[in-house]
Parts: C-alpha cells; sequence; structure tokens
C-alpha cells in the first residue's frame, strides 16, 4: 500500500526541473564561418557560444600586409564582421589568413559567461575549444583562409 504523503512527495520532487552542470550545459561549440563582400570581406559566423561572448576576429594577406579586424560579442547565435578594409580603400585580391579567437575566461567582460565557459574555460568543447597559448585554459581557436578575387 502507497502512502499518499510519500506519494504525493515524491511527485513534486520528480517533477522539478533538473538543472545541468555547467559541463553539461555547454554543447560542443560550432562555429559555421562565411565570407562574402568581395574586396570588402564580410564574415558572417553562426554559432552556438553564450550571449555576449567575445570573440576576436582578424584578416590580413598571406604574405603580410594590411590587417584588419577587432573584438566582436556573439548576439543572438551570430558575429558580424565587416565590411572589412584596407584604411578605406578595397582590399587587394590573394590569399587572407582569418584568425578567430576567444579570450581567456577570466578576460571574458560578462560574468554570465565566465561561469558558463568555468574558471579555465573548461567547459568549452569541440574541435576548435583549444589550450590557450598563454597556459590560462581552453579558448576558441580557429585558423582558415579565403581568396579574394
Amino acid at each position: 500500500m502507497i502512502n499518499r504523503k510519500s506519494a504525493l512527495a515524491l511527485f513534486f520532487v520528480s517533477a522539478l526541473p533538473v538543472t545541468p552542470s555547467h559541463a553539461d550545459s555547454l554543447p560542443d561549440e560550432y562555429m559555421k564561418v562565411a565570407v562574402s563582400g568581395g574586396r570588402r570581406p564580410v564574415i558572417d559566423i553562426a554559432t552556438n557560444l553564450p550571449e555576449n561572448m567575445q570573440v576576436s576576429v582578424d584578416v590580413n594577406p598571406v604574405g603580410g600586409g594590411f590587417d584588419d579586424g577587432g573584438t566582436y560579442t556573439v548576439h543572438n547565435g551570430h558575429v558580424h564582421v565587416g565590411p572589412l578594409s584596407n584604411s578605406g580603400y578595397d582590399a587587394p585580391a590573394g590569399t587572407y589568413n582569418l584568425l578567430i579567437t576567444s579570450p581567456v575566461t577570466q578576460f571574458q567582460a560578462d560574468p554570465k559567461v565566465q561561469d558558463l565557459l568555468g574558471d579555465e574555460g573548461q567547459n568549452l568543447h569541440g574541435p576548435d575549444a583549444k589550450e590557450s597559448e598563454v597556459g590560462m585554459g581552453k579558448v576558441i581557436d580557429i585558423r582558415s583562409s579565403f581568396t579574394i578575387n
């Protein structure tokens, strides 16, 4: 025979939402990068990184020359960069390096982002989450290239 008070308590306990740990709350990160805009490149990034997370995007031609980019913030699953230019002029034709990185957790401006990432970025998972070059935890580090005709 089931005690009604015990059954009722069991129902309420099992009906409460379970909040996942930080490690479980971030899925493998992804960043889908698209480059458009021809001689004035526009970089659009679709991502599941946390809202308000900061990322740096740098573009420079292979072999040197001008560079452009800066620090951007994830909003609604997107980062929009550009149009980029060579001091206001069209970028020269050629192959360009694209570097997308994130600061270590301690330098993320939003405390909620810091909490989600973990003290040393340990909650970042996926192919683009790598140990920082300065040994302060995991960061995003994507290196690729694109061509401007």
